[in-house]
């Protein structure tokens, strides 16, 4: 038999040849010599006479069963027979490869399983702890982070294959047994590996917290060189992309309001300064307090709308109080204009409030009426009971919304319009508190942060009702609260009563004040970054509940703003200048003992700090 094609399998030989899987038969030949596979599958077109045919020799397969195509090709072809590797080869390779990695493990391991040599090569001494964790952990006690790591062959390849501390995920996870990590899973870096980005065998000097812009590029596409000249653009609203909790137009007020002259005395000095703390800046500037900076025109405003909790509607006929109620009054049952001859006092309409926690509307004039007398002849008493157990339906607290209201006010109002009357106050009305007029029933605050109001304003917030919202959470509503506190809805309504929005998701991205206050100094130049946009339709966007619909009163700042001074040569420009890689904003700080601990152990760095 010629050496160079084979007609069998040769059963030494780490070849054979076959396509069986492909189209069912085996190849007509063995493997040659050198590896490859004899012969050809394929049909092959042949002319016979004036036309064509597709057939190939016996040993390769037989006739083809299709003819050929139009222009003489043949449509059906077989995959070639190609060279695959047998059994006893491929066993062959794997011991080969067992014993190359035996040889390894017994080279740097002893029979016995105990370290050799001087710890010359990487696997043995991977490397100096850093200061940090130097002071807590020795440096030969390999297992304090490494579980699995013991001293034998054995439990190096189970660290292979089941690796422990820093690059491991929960219980597993060393890291854990010091470090109290809960707001790791807020972070888009959630994965709990910390040796995914944090490496320890670094050297005393090399904290494992300072990570490389190399390892940030290892994963994130956006990768640059300077920033001024490789830097993806910022956005196009950037860094004003969602409204602020207090609704304060900076282009108004500074060109407009503070430039008139009827309100130049009440102007606070100092322009950004006057109104913003730089003393204590970070990642933002906080706003003094109401006091210095607002009241001076803003503090009338308070109390020039009061909530009214309940104001009697006129009746259409002559209300039927039970004696007990108009005993309550004083009310003599036998005294009173006949039905025919019945005039309501009041000409009013029911209050919103009160419409809502009655559940009645104006379309509805009877069982307006009907509801509105029996809620007063229950309440005529003086007792609270009633007006609480309508603000539990809607999960109120009395308590806290009816805080200040007198049973003896509540008693002298109710039973003059039960009599159908005007409620006459005795002695003059003071803005301030709980008072009663003619047919109302109504709370004024007279400072800022009144708590009464407030809590109304979250229980509206709270129901999310048209009738609650349209008088309470508006700009002229109680107070004027809603002039100045926006109004957000994500998962829920919510009334912005700090300065610092509440429902703000955590960034990556990181900015402190301080240092820039320090170089530019404050004052004017906070408008060496920031720009008033006197054109930005800024009102609209406190008029609904949307914070991230939203058109700043200044202009966008532009990648050349921070570039004047992160450039090449001058100030530091890597990822982690302004990149936080942990998402919540000072993760670092907050990074806590475990204590579950039995003996804690402090990961201070070096500095103490």
């Amino acid at each position: 038999m010629s050496s160079f094609i084979n007609s069998y399998n040769r059963p030494n030989f780490p070849y054979r040849c076959g396509r069986a899987s492909l189209w069912g038969k085996p190849c007509a030949f063995g493997a040659n010599a050198d590896g490859t596979c004899g012969g050809t599958s394929a049909c092959l077109p042949r002319k016979s006479g004036d036309r064509f045919l597709c057939t190939r020799r016996p040993e390769h397969g037989g006739s083809c069963e299709a003819g050929p195509l139009p222009d003489g090709s043949c449509c059906q072809t077989q995959v070639a027979c190609k060279p695959r590797r047998t059994l006893r080869a491929t066993r062959y390779r794997l011991s080969i490869y067992g014993i190359v990695l035996l040889v390894a493990l017994f080279g740097a391991f002893g029979l016995g399983g105990q370290l050799i040599g001087d710890g010359a090569s990487a696997l043995k001494n991977p490397g100096e702890l850093s200061n940090a964790h130097a002071r807590v952990i020795d440096n030969s006690s390999c297992i304090s982070c490494h579980t699995v790591h013991e001293a034998d062959a054995a439990g190096v390849l189970k660290a292979i294959f089941q690796p422990s501390g820093p690059t491991s995920i929960g219980t597993e996870n060393r890291c854990l047994d010091c470090h109290d990590l809960p707001l790791m899973k807020t972070s888009v870096h959630s994965s709990q590996n910390c040796g995914d980005c944090h490496s320890e065998h670094k050297g005393g000097i090399k904290p494992p917290n300072k990570l490389s812009d190399a390892q940030c590029h290892a994963c994130h596409d956006k990768k640059f060189t300077t920033f001024a000249a490789s830097h993806p653009s910022f956005g196009a609203t950037y860094p004003y992309e969602r409204r602020t909790a207090i609704n304060f137009d900076h282009s108004a007020h500074l060109n407009t309001y503070f430039e008139d002259p009827n309100h130049k005395a009440a102007v606070p000095e100092g322009k950004c300064i006057a109104c913003h703390e730089v003393t204590t800046a970070s990642s933002a500037v906080p706003i003094k307090s109401f006091e210095e900076v607002c009241a001076s025109c803003h503090q009338d405003e308070i109390k020039s709308k009061s909530l009214t909790l309940f104001q009697m509607p006129e009746l259409l006929s002559k209300p039927k109080f039970s004696s007990e109620a108009r005993g309550a009054c004083g009310i003599d049952q036998k005294v009173g204009l006949p039905q025919e001859e019945f005039e309501s006092a009041s000409l009013e309409e029911l209050n919103p409030v009160m419409a809502f926690l009655l559940e009645v509307s104006d379309e509805d004039e009877i069982e307006r009426e009907s509801k509105v007398v029996e809620f007063l002849g229950t309440s005529v008493d003086g007792d609270f009971g009633p007006f609480i157990e309508l603000l539990n339906e809607f999960d109120g607290s009395g308590e806290t919304l009816l805080s200040g209201l007198t049973p003896d006010l509540l008693k002298s109002a109710f039973c003059a319009w039960v009599a159908n009357e005007e409620y006459e106050a005795a002695g003059d009305i003071e803005y301030g508190g709980w008072a009663a007029d003619e047919f109302s029933l109504r709370y004024t605050a007279n400072h800022h942060r009144d708590q009464v109001l407030k809590n109304w304003m979250d229980f509206a917030a709270l129901n999310d009702d048209d009738v609650l919202s349209d008088e309470l959470l508006i700009k002229d509503g109680p107070g004027a609260c809603g002039k100045c506190h926006s109004v957000s809805e994500t998962d829920e309504v919510r009334v912005e009563w700090k300065a610092a929005s509440g429902n703000s998701s955590a960034s990556h991205h990181k900015y402190s004040h301080v240092p820039h206050l320090n170089v530019l100094g404050p004052g004017s130049q906070c408008e060496a970054c920031h720009e008033l946009n006197p054109q930005a339709d800024y009102k609209s966007a406190y008029n609904h509940r949307d914070p991230l619909s939203f058109e700043s009163s200044f202009i966008a700042m532009k990648q050349e703003t921070c570039t004047n001074c992160h450039n090449e040569g001058q100030v530091a420009q890597g990822c982690l200048t302004c990149h936080e890689y942990h998402k919540t904003a000072g993760f670092k700080a907050n990074m806590a003992k475990n204590q579950n601990q039995e003996k804690p152990r402090t990961l201070a760095s070096r500095d103490g700090k």
